[in-house]
């Protein structure tokens, strides 16, 4: 016999709520605090039983302690700044555990966001992977190791001109998913301000004639 066997379903669901939740407050604390020195020595210390043990003796700056540093150093490497999403979906994820709460809209903007900052990663990462220099994955970087892996493939398959055509139409496709912006409106902009400067030398012309 459990003990939640008298808990109601839907209390349990806002029970794991919460719990996410308090998970998600936990990783921005040390994702907030994370220090790339202090931090990186979970996988600078020797990897052996001794090496471990050591890292019971180390001062932490990290607020979420050893635990705190290992998650925030994981994220910060594998997905740079894109990994506060992940605390972003765990509070999405709690809050609709809650009766009458509906988060599907929101979540849907928020993957579109999680994904504009992925694609603008891999354009910060493509002058680095094209002079094939290496990227310090251990301090905050826009997309992480997956958006470094993405940017080789980008790279490998489409080229350099290929590849930076693909992820600028892909940003401007996200921003029309994420804002009220429309693809169309960047090419009236664009003709109004090509029309200003035309009107304005010509001004400047006729002027220069009297």
């Amino acid at each position: 016999m459990s003990i939640f066997d008298h808990v109601s379903n839907e209390r349990k669901k806002e029970i794991i709520g919460v719990l996410l939740m308090a998970l998600a407050l936990f990783i921005l604390v040390s994702l907030f605090t994370y220090n790339q020195k202090n931090d990186t020595v979970l996988v600078t210390k020797d990897p052996t039983v001794g090496g471990i043990f050591q890292l019971f003796s180390h001062k932490f700056h990290n607020q979420g302690g050893a635990v705190g540093a290992m998650v925030s150093y994981g994220i910060v490497y594998l997905s740079g700044f894109s990994g506060f999403f992940l605390p972003l979906f765990l509070i999405l994820f709690g809050i609709g555990r809650f009766p009458n709460v509906k988060t599907a809209l929101v979540f849907r903007k928020v993957i579109y966001a999680f994904v504009f900052t992925v694609v603008l990663g891999i354009i910060f990462d493509l002058p680095d992977i094209g002079s094939a220099e290496t990227i310090d994955l251990s301090g905050f970087t826009m997309g992480g190791k997956f958006a470094e892996v993405l940017g080789k493939l980008c790279f490998t398959i489409l080229g350099n001109y290929g590849s930076y055509i693909l992820l600028f139409s892909s940003l401007i496709v996200l921003a029309a998913l994420l804002t009220p912006f429309k693809p169309s409106d960047s090419f009236f902009v664009s003709k109004r301000i090509a029309g200003g400067i035309f009107s304005r030398g010509k001004k400047w012309r006729e002027l220069r004639r009297i």
